[in-house]
């Protein structure tokens, strides 16, 4: 947390939720489509694989379930 005088600054990136984080990482990557609704799924992996799927209907991200419980930044594209 940084404080400017009397101002309160916090980093977005430690309150985001994951979905908030892939649907910045999409506007990035695809700024003239419009963000499709995003869903988390935690799968077993052998190790820290992740796998992503556009359809243009949807936003899959296929994240290690060895990430389940971390904090969204580390799960972050």
């Amino acid at each position: 947390m940084l404080h400017f005088g009397q101002m309160q600054v916090e980093t977005a990136l430690f309150f985001e939720t994951i979905e908030q984080i892939y649907a910045r990482a999409f506007c990035v990557i695809a700024p003239h489509i419009p963000v499709p609704p995003i869903t988390i799924r935690f799968r077993r992996y052998a190790n820290a694989n992740s796998r992503i799927k556009f359809d243009r209907a949807e936003l899959t991200v296929y994240i290690s379930d060895l990430l389940e419980g971390a904090p969204a930044p580390i799960k972050r594209p």
